[in-house]
């Protein structure tokens, strides 16, 4: 009977301290881990649209300056940048708020239209679905997303121009709303930072637009497409959509 309690003790005896042991060791990491929580994303961009400008005058009237004219194109390629900031709530889903800036390069028409400028500013929201997360495997190293959202998008022109001998500065802006769908590869460099070419496409609401012009002596002459009085002489919005591609550099930090 000794003999035998000793046995049992000799074997139940180290039962305790491995329990311990267990019970002290870390829990695996989740595998989740960065496909969830705050998320946030630079995205240098290179754009474009139709070249015209979003208000111009019907007819294509002789007395309009050119930039005005819907058979006119001044306007090339767009330099920009985007930020998004979010929340990944589930691996396949995330939302948040975004901004964007282009600056268009631009070429004056020859009718005596000189520093032309152009740039664009937008504001909203933006969703995110991650068709490859539910995938153990590909997840780790590919995930690529589809978005949509909606943007308040205002497009500010200026150029300067002799009218009726003297130089006049044109002031032109359009507010839209702005409904983008894109689409990105990205590449999980590490837990916490994905990268990858995407592409997005805008489609334009115009809601209004005004031109202005200012010069010496001559009271401010302003013009709106909405304007009922008569006086807008044709001037209409252009609904036509604008185009970006980017590289995007995303942060999932925790």
């Amino acid at each position: 009977m000794k003999r035998a309690l000793f046995v049992l003790s000799f074997l139940l005896f180290p039962l305790p301290a491995l329990a311990a042991e267990e019970g002290d060791a870390p829990a695996p990491a989740s595998d989740d881990a960065h496909l969830r929580g705050l998320e946030v994303t630079l995205r240098p961009t290179v754009g474009g649209g139709s070249g015209t400008s979003p208000i111009t005058v019907s007819g294509n009237s002789a007395d309009a300056p050119a930039v005005f004219r819907s058979n006119v194109a001044p306007y090339g390629l767009a330099g920009g940048t985007g930020m998004q900031i979010g929340y990944r709530f589930h691996p396949m889903f995330s939302a948040g708020i975004r901004g964007d800036y282009q600056h268009y390069t631009a070429d004056a028409p020859n009718d005596g239209t000189k520093d032309l400028s152009r740039n664009s500013e937008s504001v909203g929201l933006y969703a995110r679905l991650y068709p490859l997360a539910l995938s153990h495997t590909l997840r780790q190293k590919l995930d690529p997303w589809v978005g949509a959202g909606v943007m308040y998008v205002r497009d500010a022109q200026s150029f300067s121009r002799q009218e009726q001998n003297v130089n006049a500065t044109w002031e032109i802006e359009s507010h839209a709303v702005g409904i983008p769908i894109g689409i990105g590869f990205d590449y999980r460099v590490t837990d916490w930072l994905s990268a990858g070419p995407s592409v997005e496409y805008v489609i334009m609401n115009p809601v209004v637009g005004c031109a202005k012009a200012n010069a010496p002596g001559i009271p401010e002459q302003r013009i709106c497409t909405d304007d009922t009085s008569g006086k807008s002489g044709g001037l209409v919005a252009s609904s036509a959509g604008t185009w970006n591609a980017g590289l995007t550099l995303r942060v999932t930090p925790f």
